[in-house]
C-alpha cells in the first residue's frame, strides 16, 4: 500500500510538472500589455518587495536632497574663505539646477531606452565620482564646474521615482509614491545634521579647519551613492519598462520577475493562476454563438450579442455649421468626416471634455512643465529664504536649532500630502497647497521681528511647499501612458531644474536689493499652481491605452 501511494504521488506530481511545463509555453506565446500588468500589481498588492524597493529607492532621493541642499550650508563657509560674492554665491547655487537642466530630459530618455535600472546605475557612478571631485575644487570657478556636474548626475534620481511608482497597484500608487518623498526630508535633515558636525558651534568635528572640514562635508555627502548602486544589483526591471521594449523572450524576464515578487510578497504565482483560470472559464463557457457580419460567419464564446452603438459626436451638426467658414481643417467625429472651424477648435482646447486623446496628452504636458517650474521655483525660494531668515552674522554662525525645526516641517508636509490624495486627489492638493503658499508669503512682505512668528510662517510654508512638490510627482505619473512617463516627467523636471537656477537670484541677490519683488515673484508662482493645475485632466484607461502604444501620436505628443 505504501508503494502504491509512493506511485501515485510521483504520478501525481509528474502530471502537475507536466501541466506547469504547458502552462508555461503558453505563457510565452501569449502577447501582453499594460492592462495584463496592471493586474499582476493589483494581485500582488503591497508587500516585502514594494518596501525593500522603497528602501533603495528613498535612499537614492535622499542623495538627491542632500547634492542639492548641501551648498546652502557650505556658503558662509566659503564666503569666509575665499571671500566670494553675493553673485558667485547665487552662480554656484544656481550651477546645480545648470546641470540638472541638461540632465532631465536625457536621463529621462535612457530610462525609457535602456531602463530605470540600468540607468539608476550609471547615475549613482557619475554622481559619486563627480561629488568626489567638488572637494578637491581649489578655486570658486573650478567648484562652480563641478557641481554643474553633479546636477547633470542627480537628476537622474527621477527613474528611482518611476521605478517604484511601476511596482504598485494603481490602488495604492498615490498614497505609496509619497512614502518615497519622505526621503527627501530624511536627506534634507540628514544633510544639515553632517553640517552641524563640521561647522555648528558645538558640533564634535567643528575644531576641523575651514579649508579641510567643508571638502569633507562635501566627500561625506558622496558616499550613500556609491552604496545605492550595489544594492540595485538585487533589484528587478520595471514590468512596464519590459512589455513597452518587448525584446525578445520577454515573457520569460516578466515571468521570473513574478516569481521573485510572489516570494517576497507570500503570494501564488500570478501568471500561471491566470491562465489556469481562462481555462477554466473557456471549459465552462463552451456555448457558441452565430453572429452574422456581412458575408462572413464568426463564433463567438461570449454570452451576449455585441451591438454596434451609435457614437455620439463631440459637436452636433448645428455646432459645426455654426462659426466663421475661414480655416475649416476635417476632423473624424463619431466615425463620420466633418469640418471643423478655428473657433470650434480653440472650443475643444479650453473644454476638456472636447479634447482628443491627443490634444488631452500635449495641454497635459505643457501645464505639467508649467507646474514643475512653479513647484520647483517655490520650493526652493522656501529652502533658500529660510536660510536667509535663521543665518546670524558672521560671529553668530547660523541657526541650526531652527534650521533642524523648519527642516523637519516637511514630514508633516508629507503626511498631509498622502492624506490628501487618499480623501480628494493629487490635482486638489497641489491647489489647496498654493493657496497656503500664497497666504504664507504674503508674511514675507513684512520684516517680522517676532521670532515665534518668524518661525510658524516659515514652518507652515515649507510643509505647504512640500506637499505640493510631492503632489506634483504623483500627479505626473497619473497624466501620462507608461511608453513616454519616464521622458515627460523628465520634460517637466526639465523646467524644474531651470526654476532652480533662477530662484537664488531672486531668493538670495534680489531679496538683499528690492525684497518686496523677490516675494512677490513668489506670490505669483502659488498662483500660477492653482491656474495650471485646473487646465490638466487624467486621460481615462481607454484614452491612454487608445495612444499608449501608438508609437506616431505619442512621439507627437512629447514633441
Amino acid at each position: 500500500e505504501m508503494e502504491d501511494e509512493e506511485e501515485e504521488e510521483e504520478k501525481q506530481q509528474q502530471e502537475e510538472e507536466e501541466e506547469k511545463q504547458r502552462l508555461l509555453k503558453k505563457h510565452e506565446e501569449t502577447t501582453y500589455g499594460e492592462k495584463d500588468i496592471d493586474a499582476m500589481m493589483d494581485h500582488y498588492g503591497l508587500g516585502l518587495y514594494q518596501a525593500y524597493l522603497l528602501l533603495i529607492c528613498g535612499l537614492i532621493w535622499a542623495c538627491d536632497a542632500a547634492e542639492v541642499l548641501l551648498l546652502s550650508i557650505i556658503i558662509p563657509t566659503l564666503h569666509n574663505l575665499w571671500g566670494i560674492s553675493s553673485f558667485q554665491e547665487s552662480l554656484l547655487v544656481g550651477s546645480v539646477f545648470i546641470g540638472m537642466l541638461t540632465g532631465a530630459g536625457i536621463w529621462g530618455y535612457f530610462g525609457d531606452t535602456w531602463g530605470r535600472k540600468i540607468s539608476l546605475q550609471a547615475m549613482l557612478v557619475m554622481l559619486f565620482f563627480t561629488g568626489a571631485a567638488s572637494a578637491l575644487s581649489p578655486n570658486i570657478w573650478i567648484l562652480i564646474l563641478a557641481r554643474t556636474a553633479v546636477g547633470f548626475a542627480v537628476t537622474g534620481s527621477e527613474n528611482a521615482f518611476v521605478l517604484f511608482s511601476e511596482v504598485l497597484s494603481k490602488r495604492w500608487r498615490g498614497s505609496a509614491l509619497f512614502l518615497i518623498e519622505i526621503w527627501w526630508t530624511v536627506g534634507v535633515i540628514a544633510i544639515t545634521g553632517v553640517g552641524w558636525l563640521f561647522f555648528g558651534k558645538k558640533g564634535p568635528l567643528a575644531f576641523v579647519s575651514g579649508d579641510i572640514s567643508w571638502r569633507l562635508f562635501v566627500i561625506a555627502g558622496a558616499i550613500p551613492s556609491i552604496f545605492c548602486f550595489f544594492l540595485l544589483f538585487f533589484v528587478q526591471e520595471s514590468p512596464y519598462f519590459t512589455i513597452e521594449v518587448k525584446r525578445k523572450n520577454y515573457q520569460k524576464k516578466l515571468m521570473y520577475f513574478s516569481k521573485i515578487i510572489a516570494k517576497f510578497n507570500c503570494k501564488p504565482e500570478f501568471f500561471l493562476k491566470r491562465l489556469k483560470e481562462a481555462e477554466a472559464i473557456e471549459e465552462e463557457e463552451e456555448i457558441e454563438i452565430q453572429t452574422q457580419l456581412g458575408d462572413e460567419t464568426v463564433k463567438s464564446t461570449y454570452d451576449t450579442i455585441i451591438k454596434e452603438e451609435e457614437i455620439e459626436p463631440i459637436m452636433t451638426d448645428d455646432e459645426l455649421a455654426s462659426g466663421s467658414s475661414s480655416q475649416e481643417e476635417t476632423i473624424i467625429v463619431g466615425g463620420i468626416e466633418k469640418k471643423e472651424t478655428l473657433k470650434q477648435k480653440l472650443k475643444r482646447y479650453i473644454i476638456s471634455e472636447y479634447r482628443s486623446t491627443k490634444e488631452i496628452l500635449s495641454v497635459n504636458l505643457f501645464s505639467s512643465v508649467i507646474l514643475w517650474f512653479c513647484n520647483g521655483f517655490v520650493y526652493y525660494g522656501v529652502v533658500l529664504l529660510t536660510t536667509e531668515a535663521f543665518s546670524g552674522g558672521e560671529e553668530e554662525g547660523q541657526d541650526f536649532g531652527s534650521l533642524f525645526l523648519v527642516s523637519g516641517a516637511e514630514m508633516p508636509g508629507v503626511i498631509f500630502g498622502v492624506i490628501a490624495v487618499l480623501v480628494v486627489s493629487s490635482k486638489a492638493t497641489q491647489i489647496m497647497c498654493a493657496l497656503v503658499l500664497a497666504v504664507g508669503f504674503i508674511g514675507y512682505f513684512f520684516h517680522i521681528q517676532l521670532d515665534w512668528l518668524r518661525l510658524a510662517i516659515a514652518l507652515v510654508v515649507r510643509a505647504a511647499a512640500m506637499a505640493s512638490s510631492c503632489a506634483i510627482w504623483v500627479f505626473s505619473t497619473e497624466v501620462f501612458p507608461s511608453k513616454v512617463r519616464a521622458r515627460s516627467i523628465g520634460l517637466s523636471n526639465m523646467s524644474g531644474r531651470i526654476a532652480g537656477f533662477i530662484t537664488p537670484f531672486i531668493a538670495n541677490w534680489l531679496y538683499h536689493q528690492i525684497y518686496w519683488v523677490s516675494v512677490a515673484s513668489y506670490i505669483v508662482a502659488s498662483l500660477m499652481i492653482i491656474i495650471f493645475s485646473l487646465t490638466t485632466r487624467v486621460p481615462s484607461k481607454e484614452e491612454m491605452e487608445a495612444h499608449g502604444g501608438d508609437d506616431e501620436s505619442v512621439d507627437s505628443m512629447t514633441v
